[in-house]
C-alpha cells in the first residue's frame, strides 16, 4: 500500500486555428471544412508507450461541425504510432484515433489535418516518461508494475482481485492484468486492487461488495473497471485499504467509496458504505494518502498527518480510542513518508527517526518495551494511542505494513529490516522467531521498494527483480510453488525493466 506521487499539469484547454473567420449565426447544411480545434486535454505527462485517445472537432466557415470530413493524423516526434491515419468525421464533426506514444522517454507529438486544407492543423504533445517500478501486496495477494506501466498480479483471485479475466484460478506465477491499460501507480487491498491510469483516471477490480471498487455497484469486477466519479477530475494517487479506497485529485482533493463502519470515508453515520466516490469534507490539500483496514490517514505538504476511521487500537494517533470521521490530525510530529497497516500507523519524520501507533499485539510498533494496554471492552490489548519511535531510533525512507508486520527501507543503501509477528516467515529473517525491534533481511540487498501483506512481505532490487518472503500458501510469493520462504525468493520470470 505505498504511496507514490506524481503531479500533472493539464494540457492547455482548447487550440483553435482557423483558416477563415466565423460568419453570423450558422444556419442549414454545412459547408466545406476549414478548421480543427482539439475535443480532448491531454496530461503534459504520460506513461511512455500508453494509448490516448485523441479528437478534434471539424468546422466549416461558419463554426458549424462538417460531418464526413477527412482528417490525417501524422507522429511527428517521438516515435508512436496512431490506430488510423486517416479518419472521417462522425455525425458531430468529431474524428477520433488512438495514438500509442513512443516506448522511450522523451517529448511525443501528434499532428491533426485537414485532408482539404492541410494548413489547419491542430498539434497535440505529452511527455512520455517511465513508470518507477512498484510492488503491493494485499492479504493474500500481490501485484507489480513495470516500467512500462504494466501490471502484473499473483497468489490469490477468489473475487477477482488479479484482473486477469473471466476465471477466479489462483496463480502461483505472475498474470498480466487484462485490460492493456498502463499505469502510474498500483495499490493491493484486502481482496481488491486499484491502479491509477496514464490517462489520470482511477481503475478498480476485485471484490465489491461494499462498493469498494467505486463503480456506483456493488458486485466484484475480474478486470479493471473505471471508478465513477462525477465530473471525471483528474487523480494522481490511489490507496486501497480493506473494504474502502481513497484517491487524491491534482488539486489535492481526497475522495473516498466502499466501506465506512467506522467513518474510514469521512463521512459521518448513518452512511455504512458507499458505491462510488465521496469527497472528503474538510479535508486540506493533501500530497499523499494511506489506507489501513478500517482507517486512513493523508500527509500535507508541511508534514501534518491527519488520520479518520476505526480507532479502538489508536491508529489514528490522536491519544484517544474513538473512532471518528472528522479527520484527526497527529500531533507533535512532522512527517515525510507515513503507511497504513491493518489496525497501526507508522510515519518517518522529518527529524529522519520512524515512529509507529496503534496496535502492538504482535509488536508490530517496533518499539522494544510491547507498548501500553488499550482497554476494549473489559479486554486489555497492547498498543500506543500516540506515535513511538521505533527502537533503535532509524529513519526508513519506504515503509511497508501488514496485518502484523512492519517492513522498512534504509536511506541510501536500501537494506530491508522487518519487525512484529513471523509464524510464516514474513520477517525474512530465516526464522519464525517474532521480533519487537527490526530485524535484518537475510541474503540483503539494496532494494528500493517495499510492501507488507497479511503473512508475506515483497521488495523489489535495484535489479527491478521482485523478491518475497513468507507465506505463500495461494501463491503469493510468486515462485511457482506453494512452499513458505524463510528468506526472499526470486518472483517466477520477473524483471520489471
Amino acid at each position: 500500500m505505498e504511496p507514490t506521487m506524481r503531479i500533472f499539469s493539464l494540457f492547455a484547454g482548447l487550440l483553435l486555428i482557423s483558416a477563415a473567420a466565423c460568419s453570423d449565426t450558422p444556419t442549414g447544411a454545412a459547408g466545406a471544412p476549414t478548421a480543427l480545434a482539439s475535443a480532448v486535454s491531454l496530461p503534459d505527462s504520460s506513461v511512455a508507450g500508453a494509448v490516448a485517445d485523441v479528437a478534434v472537432l471539424v468546422t466549416d466557415r461558419a463554426n458549424r461541425p462538417v460531418p464526413g470530413a477527412e482528417v490525417d493524423f501524422v507522429v511527428t516526434a517521438g516515435g508512436g504510432q496512431v490506430a488510423a491515419a486517416r479518419v472521417q468525421a462522425d455525425a458531430e464533426g468529431i474524428a477520433r484515433t488512438a495514438w500509442t506514444t513512443g516506448a522511450v522517454e522523451g517529448t511525443n507529438t501528434l499532428r491533426a489535418s485537414l485532408a482539404q486544407v492541410p494548413a489547419s492543423q491542430v498539434t497535440f504533445s505529452t511527455r512520455g516518461a517511465r513508470v518507477k517500478p512498484q510492488v503491493s501486496a494485499g492479504v493474500s495477494h500481490t501485484c507489480a508494475l513495470n516500467t512500462r506501466g504494466r501490471a502484473y498480479c499473483w497468489g490469490r483471485d477468489t473475487n477477482g482481485q488479479l484482473g486477469d479475466g473471466p476465471e477466479t484460478t489462483n496463480r502461483l506465477v505472475p498474470t498480466p492484468v487484462a485490460s492493456g491499460l498502463a499505469f502510474w501507480s498500483i495499490s493491493a487491498g484486502a481482496q481488491h486492487t486499484c491502479g491509477l491510469a496514464a490517462d489520470q483516471r482511477v481503475y478498480c477490480w476485485g471484490m465489491g461488495v461494499d462498493g469498494q471498487l467505486g463503480t456506483d455497484r456493488t458486485v466484484d469486477s475480474r478486470v479493471p473497471a473505471a471508478v465513477a466519479v462525477a465530473g471525471n477530475p483528474p487523480f494522481v494517487h490511489v490507496e486501497a485499504g480493506g473494504l474502502h479506497t481513497c484517491a487524491l485529485t491534482a488539486k489535492g482533493e481526497t475522495w473516498c467509496w466502499g466501506r465506512n463502519m467506522a467513518g474510514q470515508l469521512g463521512a459521518p453515520a448513518p452512511l455504512t458504505h458507499a458505491p462510488a466516490p465521496r469527497r472528503v469534507e474538510n479535508a486540506p490539500a493533501f500530497v499523499t494518502l494511506t489506507a489501513g483496514d478500517n482507517h486512513t490517514c493523508g500527509l500535507t505538504a508541511a508534514g501534518e498527518a491527519h488520520c479518520w476511521g476505526y480507532n479502538v487500537l489508536g491508529q489514528l494517533g490522536d491519544g484517544t480510542q474513538l473512532s471518528r470521521s472528522s479527520l484527526a490530525r497527529v500531533p507533535g510530529i512532522a512527517f515525510q513518508v507515513i503507511e497504513g497497516g491493518a489496525a497501526f500507523t507508522c510515519g518517518q519524520a522529518v527529524s529522519g527517526y520512524t515512529y509507529c501507533w496503534g496496535s502492538d499485539n504482535f509488536e508490530q510498533l517496533g518499539n522494544a518495551d510491547g507498548g501500553s494496554d488499550c482497554d476494549i471492552q473489559g479486554f486489555r490489548h497492547r498498543c500506543s494511542t500516540t506515535p513511538t519511535a521505533v527502537q533503535p531510533r532509524t529513519a526508513y525512507g519506504v515503509l511497508g505494513l501488514g496485518e502484523r508486520h512492519a517492513c522498512g527501507l534504509a536511506p541510501g543503501g536500501g537494506s530491508a529490516w522487518c519487525w512484529g509477528a513471523n509464524g510464516s516467515g514474513q520477517l525474512g529473517s530465516g526464522t519464525t522467531n517474532p521480533s519487537w525491534t527490526p530485524v535484518a533481511v537475510q541474503d540483503q540487498q539494496t532494494y528500493v521498494d517495499i510492501s507488507a501483506g497479511q503473512f508475506h512481505t515483497c521488495a523489489i532490487n535495484r535489479a527491478d527483480v521482485v523478491q518475497c518472503w513468507g507465506g505463500n500458501d495461494v501463491g503469493q510469493l510468486g515462485d511457482g510453488t506453494t512452499a513458505r520462504r524463510l528468506t526472499p525468493t526470486d518472483v517466477f520470470g520477473t524483471t520489471l525493466r
